[in-house]
């Protein structure tokens, strides 16, 4: 299983990198949703984490591109956004996680061990 994780700020996701690569995940960094599709794309065995704010793509829409192909990764939407437009736009892309920013190491590499026993 690999990891993607979409993240424009460079400090969280090296951050994120890091502590995924750390715990022995394969791990492929992107600044934005368009970086992200220009890219090989992942398996239906990944992991996607996307930034709910990226610049351009949102990660909403991102998370909405990828439902739609075929075999779909597993997809975590990451933000510090809450309230009702946010919870309409996790209903429409129907994220296998959310996680509210600042993000919890725990949560974060336990939620990845969870993702990586899926058949």
């Amino acid at each position: 299983m690999a990891v993607y994780l979409v993240e424009d700020d460079p400090s969280v996701r090296s951050a994120m990198e890091e502590l995924a690569r750390s715990h022995g995940h394969e791990v492929r960094g992107f600044e934005t949703a368009e970086t992200f599709f220009d890219a090989p794309p992942p398996t239906a065995k990944d992991v996607v984490v996307l930034d709910a704010a990226l610049p351009g793509m949102s990660g909403p829409n991102a998370a909405i591109r990828l439902r739609q192909s075929g075999d779909p990764p597993a997809i975590v939407m990451v933000s510090g956004l809450r309230g009702p437009a946010y919870v309409r736009a996790c209903a429409r892309m129907a994220p296998d996680a959310d996680l509210r920013k600042p993000l919890d190491a725990t949560c974060f590499l336990a939620l990845l061990e969870r993702l990586s026993d899926r058949p």
